[in-house]
């Protein structure tokens, strides 16, 4: 099974997350907590993989 990202802005968001881990923990999936600001390191954030968002998207 594909490993999910679970990517926070800051870590005041770990209360809500933490239950995302928790659920995806029950279920057997592989994840990866990451805390990164997307206003701080952009070139962090756009380098990991979904961050771009298709050209024909809007």
């Amino acid at each position: 099974m594909a490993k999910v990202g679970i990517v926070m802005g800051s870590d005041s968001d770990m209360p809500v997350m933490a239950q995302a881990a928790d659920i995806l923990e029950k279920l057997g999936v592989e994840f990866e907590m990451t805390i990164i600001s997307a206003h701080r390191e952009p070139d962090v954030f756009s380098s990991m993989p979904g961050a771009r968002r298709p050209a024909d998207t809007r």
